[in-house]
């Protein structure tokens, strides 16, 4: 009695596993594969949808595999999420007239790496219907990643530098403050640094303004850009401030700022 009852367990196993792979629907075919960052909600969200054979839009379990890269071929995420039916829902778009039945992806922005480009490529590759189903890895453009600060140390401050006109009198400033502002515009870096400029000795004629130069070295110590700025006659003891901008950075580098005297009176 007790080997009669195993086997018949056995076979009810066995009819269920059966019965369950039969009503599980197979995608045949990947669609509407997209990415996209959303500012407000300060999530990624990665997209699509799995057809039948008869292109009819269905939801089932599986795996996505997600790896996100910058233009500079910088990793920013790679992991395989596992998804089922509840993943999937209505989404609408200006893409498409009405909406579609997708499975939706969340990634939170902290877990994702700060990029050095605005735009860059997502490869998804999805298996569903526990891996009865295995779809070619799609490779998806996206815009708007959340990029990084880019690297700049600043000099010592307060900093004191000389200007020497052409009647060779020397006139001393002192560099206060430094506020940098980033961006990151496709590939390229910008950096705008406001600088406060404080006169310690003015030995201009009044309404004679005077320059500082800006240098900036990359990690080999290689000068990557030379800014001379020409400053308002400034009152001693008072301060101004001097705006500078450095471009088509690499917001993979790590860059240093220093100021230098100027000589004008060869």
């Amino acid at each position: 009695m007790l080997l009669s009852i195993i086997i018949l367990c056995s076979s009810c196993s066995a009819i269920t596993k059966s019965i369950s792979n039969v009503s599980m629907v197979i995608p045949e075919y990947l669609s509407d594969c997209d990415a996209q960052f959303n500012e407000t909600d300060n999530q990624f969200l990665v997209s699509f949808g799995l057809k039948d054979s008869k292109e009819k839009y269905i939801a089932t379990n599986g795996t996505a595999k997600v790896l996100i890269t910058d233009k500079k071929n910088n990793k920013l995420f790679e992991k395989t999420i596992n998804f089922d039916e509840k993943d999937f829902s209505d989404y609408s778009s200006k893409q498409w007239e009405g909406s579609r039945y997708l499975c939706g992806l969340y990634i939170n922005s902290k877990d994702i790496t700060p990029a050095a480009t605005n735009e860059g490529i997502v490869e998804l590759s999805v298996s569903a219907a526990d891996k009865q189903a295995v779809f070619k890895t799609q490779r998806i453009s996206v815009f708007g990643l959340p990029t990084k600060d880019i690297s700049i140390k600043k000099p010592k401050l307060p900093k004191k530098i000389s200007y020497i006109d052409f009647d060779k009198k020397e006139t001393v400033v002192s560099i206060t403050d430094i506020v940098l502002k980033t961006d990151i515009l496709i590939d390229k870096a910008y950096v705008e640094a406001k600088i406060s400029v404080k006169m310690i000795k003015n030995n201009l004629d009044k309404d004679d303004g005077f320059e500082i130069k800006c240098v900036l070295k990359d990690s080999k110590g290689v000068q990557v850009a030379n800014e001379e700025m020409y400053c308002e006659y400034i009152k001693n003891g008072e301060s101004e401030y001097v705006d500078v901008l450095f471009d088509e950075l690499d917001a993979n580098e790590e860059y240093k700022l220093s100021f230098v005297s100027v000589d004008d009176s060869y």
